[in-house]
């Protein structure tokens, strides 16, 4: 999922800022043969289209980094987890961790945030969304744009729906 060099991002300025754009985006469901996955795609300044892709996933009871654990706070229920990049990469996750490097990433978060946003508006009967694959070069980066986001809090901890090189990885659930 990463939308820039992460790691050139990071001597930059870990608390670089940038605001919500509202956005026009189409909507659309597909099916990957599992499961039914909701696609909102936008369309940048320089031309280039994005998807937003959520999905229903479902995790074990995991201990999250503080102690408590993920069914607290979702039931058990299924948790919508949300994947997005260029939309010419599709729903292939080994395309997530592609980078794209097209000088728009305060754009992209900024629309992504935004149709986060709708999506837990229009979907009240959730109470934890996840994003994933949270590595140390982006867990900085991630803090300062969950910020925009209207959730009550945020835990991270493991997640069998993010994978890094082939290996289950961490993720953020939004607590709404």
């Amino acid at each position: 999922m990463k939308i820039l060099n992460y790691k050139n991002f990071l001597l930059i300025n870990e608390e670089i800022e940038f605001n919500i754009i509202p956005c026009a985006y189409t909507y659309s469901i597909i099916n990957n043969g599992i499961v039914d996955i909701n696609v909102f795609t936008f369309i940048t300044k320089k031309g280039n289209s994005y998807s937003v892709y959520i999905s229903n996933t479902y995790e074990p009871n995991f201990t999250l980094d503080d102690g408590t654990k993920l069914h607290n706070y979702s039931n058990g229920y299924y948790i919508p987890t949300i994947y997005f990049s260029l939309s010419h990469y599709g729903v292939n996750s080994p395309n997530f961790n592609k980078l794209t490097n097209l000088g728009e990433s305060l754009e992209v978060m900024g629309k992504v945030c935004f149709i986060i946003n709708e999506y837990i508006k229009n979907n009240p009967k959730y109470k934890v969304y996840s994003i994933g694959g949270v590595d140390s070069s982006k867990e900085s980066f991630y803090k300062n744009w969950l910020s925009k986001l209207t959730i009550s809090k945020y835990k991270l901890g493991p997640s069998n729906s993010y994978l890094l090189d082939g290996n289950p990885s961490k993720a953020y659930y939004f607590i709404i």
